[in-house]
């Protein structure tokens, strides 16, 4: 939930990722608009091989309930489903979709609420309205909707069992000065002797959703004085455990910056752009030495032949990738999974593409970085376990929403072409052979090994949340 002050401060090199900690799959407004009126009626779902002319369907919902379209990523926890509002955010039951508890907007203005849920507890803040502004959080029990402790900081970040508070004076000036300490997620203790110098940095490994990602032995850090520049302002490591802060330098590029183990790896996205080229460095965080250097490539679009400069499947999501391996592409436009703890590629997949999303068993790839054909690669071996053809979804700008759940592969987006062009469309495939199980007119909006959320406009009356099992 930490927005990054490297992001703040950097001017004409702000990234381009929409990231603000907790990643959340916000649903595009403008695309909502062109919705039409009503949904087919509910017929038996088709289970044949996926087409671009396959007509959309949507089975009976267990339930629905108004909702905001254009909200955050829906989760379920136990019994207990959590749906983000606009002004409000409510959890309902799981079985019947009767909200249970509420918490309603506090801050005046604010844009929206933000999450991450930690076993049986969900951190909530709500998104400043300025970067100078407060975060206000509170740690919720899922069940009850009990409060256990809230503060505010100004920057939140959540790693397994640990909330990481980020508190700054003179905010929005060049004087301004941060320090970080960990506190317990269960009761609010803080654990270190005294805070870290520096703003934790909020880059993750993974597509998590709203599922705190692990935390680890070292986190990043971003350190030194404000005068300085941001340009000046290096990264180290910081032990989790102690709070003590590794002598060892990086660089930073104003892109991703990660700890894998003691290493800090530091990422370039802004060197030799025609050719898509991803700059990686490696600093031992303790010695500050240089332990390799290489370079990764990001796909092209197919609708302009455009580098994608990320190793996300979106501007909303993390790196894709597990523990200390990474997806990119090579510099022919092939898959590949790449090492950050030795600097060297794993595999390189014999087809071209570029990576969507991923866990620890498989990579979902797309022929282009904005659309095409869709495979599924073994995540060990990088084989292709299957492909479909082009689903037909709208190309970048617009976002796919991706979810590898369980035995599901499930995939969203507007389609761009037939007799559902422009209306959102949810696919869900059979991950072992890619087969179509199941296609829904609706945003999607989450979704798990066993359930499915859609958002969908009625066409009159409120906005509807349909939950699927």
């Amino acid at each position: 939930m930490a927005r990054d002050t490297a992001r703040e401060y950097q001017g004409a090199k702000l990234r381009r990722l929409a990231t603000a900690g907790v990643v959340v799959a916000a649903l595009s407004v403008s695309a909502c608009a062109t919705e039409q009126q009503g949904h087919p009626t509910p017929v038996p779902s088709s289970s044949s091989a996926p087409t671009t002319t396959t007509t959309p369907v949507n089975r009976p919902a267990v339930w629905s309930i108004d909702f905001d379209l254009g909200a955050a990523e829906v989760a379920v926890v136990g019994d207990v489903v959590i749906t983000p509002r606009k002004s409000s955010f409510i959890a309902v039951d799981r079985a019947s979709g009767r909200e249970r508890w509420r918490r309603d907007q506090k801050i005046t203005n604010g844009v929206g609420f933000e999450y991450r849920i930690s076993g049986e507890l969900v951190v909530l803040s709500e998104r400043r309205a300025a970067s100078s502004d407060p975060t206000l959080f509170e740690v919720i029990e899922v069940a009850t909707g009990r409060t256990r402790w809230q503060a505010s900081a100004n920057y939140l970040n959540v790693y397994g069992d640990a909330v990481y508070q980020t508190q700054c004076t003179a905010m929005g000036t060049s004087d301004v000065q941060c320090t970080t300490m960990r506190h317990d997620i269960a009761d609010g203790k803080a654990t270190w002797p005294r805070p870290a110098d520096g703003t934790l940095g909020d880059d993750k490994i993974g597509t998590w959703h709203q599922q705190a990602p692990p935390e680890s032995e070292h986190l990043p850090i971003w350190v030194g004085s404000s005068p300085a520049g941001p340009e000046d302002r290096p990264w180290a490591s910081v032990a989790t455990a102690t709070g003590h802060v590794l002598p060892g330098r990086s660089a930073n590029h104003a892109w991703y910056a990660f700890s894998v183990g003691e290493l800090l790896i530091n990422t370039d996205h802004d060197r030799n752009e025609d050719r898509c080229e991803i700059a990686l460095e490696a600093i031992n965080g303790s010695t500050g030495t240089r332990q390799w250097s290489a370079s990764v490539h990001g796909g092209r679009r197919k609708e302009n032949n455009e580098c994608q400069k990320r190793l996300s499947g979106s501007e909303l999501t993390p790196v894709i990738g597990t523990g200390s391996r990474i997806a990119a592409v090579t510099a022919d436009g092939t898959p590949q999974l790449f090492d950050l703890t030795t600097g060297s590629t794993v595999w390189t997949a014999s087809d071209r593409g570029t990576p969507l999303d991923g866990d620890e068993r498989s990579l979902l790839v797309s022929e282009f970085a904005d659309q095409g054909a869709l495979s599924l690669l073994d995540l060990e071996t990088g084989k292709t376990k299957w492909s479909v053809p082009d689903p037909g979804f709208a190309p970048y700008p617009s976002d796919r929403t991706t979810f590898l759940v369980g035995d599901r592969v499930v995939v969203g987006g507007p389609i761009r072409t037939g007799e559902y062009a422009g209306r959102p469309t949810t696919i869900i495939y059979d991950r072992e052979t890619g087969r179509e199980i199941d296609r829904h007119v609706g945003w999607l909006q989450g979704a798990g090994a066993d359930w499915l959320a859609l958002a969908v406009s009625t066409g009159s009356g409120p906005d509807e949340l349909q939950f699927h099992r």
